[in-house]
């Protein structure tokens, strides 16, 4: 059941991205925040490889954003693709595919996932100075596909992919996912009804890791690779989990519970 309900999710996407009629070409100089505030809605943006912005980034109609060298597998830091140095916000089905998003700060999430927001062969990259999180997804419907998301640490709690209210019918699949309080957390914050549990939730074919570098850095606190505090419904299969040590708890690879914020 789980299964299907995030094929419908991914097949809706398909179906609303594909009714587009215009293929807008994003070339190096061009204000991508002006391109997409302006663009019909369905529209596909073809961003050249090379380009680069800075800005912080709200989607408010159905729109793909893709590089116009796409590349297939797992991406990683060193593919060149379209960078912006920001943040991204979706708040309508979205379809993003070989994009770069590179954090300038360390405060905030550098991509907040609305629903059915599909990332593609995308890197979700924290600042030189850290980044308190990568993916925040109180949604419905996130696909999370061939995406490398790291160097998010901070010295309080951290994630490189988090939710905790409507955060259901997730598809994570073979990603690199790094941060240094939780890689992955489920939970965290209590959901607004127990409606809104998160749940079919999918993590497949992912390497969840923290770098030994981080080790004895008084800078950074390290707790769990993977923690469900409140969740029903989760497969996790095939994934490699390594590094985990003493900080800001035990250090547990796996840490389950089976009660929200407030117990």
């Amino acid at each position: 059941r789980e299964l299907h309900t995030i094929r419908e999710s991914c097949d809706m996407i398909d179906t609303i991205l594909d009714d587009n009629g215009d293929v807008i070409y994003v070339h190096k100089g061009d204000n991508l925040a002006s391109i997409i505030e302006t663009a019909p809605p369905s529209s596909v943006l073809m961003i050249d490889a090379e380009y680069e912005t800075d800005a912080d980034l709200v989607l408010t109609k159905p729109i793909t954003m893709q590089s116009d060298n796409l590349v297939t597998g797992r991406a990683n830091p060193t593919y060149q693709m379209p960078v912006i140095r920001g943040s991204l916000v979706s708040e309508a089905v979205a379809m993003i595919s070989n994009i770069h998003i590179s954090g300038v700060k360390r405060e905030g999430a550098l991509v907040v996932a609305g629903d059915h927001l599909s990332l593609v062969g995308c890197v979700v990259h924290g600042s030189a100075y850290g980044q308190h999180r990568g993916i925040l997804a109180n949604s419905d419907g996130l696909n999370l596909i061939d995406s490398w998301v790291g160097n998010i640490f901070d010295s309080i709690d951290t994630q490189a992919l988090v939710g905790w209210d409507r955060s259901r019918n997730w598809n994570v699949k073979n990603c690199y996912l790094e941060a240094s309080g939780e890689n992955i957390l489920l939970g965290g914050d209590d959901a607004s009804s127990e409606a809104n549990i998160p749940e079919n939730i999918s993590i497949v074919g992912c390497d969840i890791n923290k770098p030994l570098g981080w080790k004895g850095d008084p800078t950074i606190t390290v707790k769990n690779l993977f923690e469900i505090k409140n969740a029903k419904k989760v497969l996790m299969n095939d994934c490699h989990l390594t590094n985990c040590w003493r900080s800001g708890q035990d250090g547990y690879g796996i840490l389950l519970t089976v009660r929200n914020q407030e117990g």
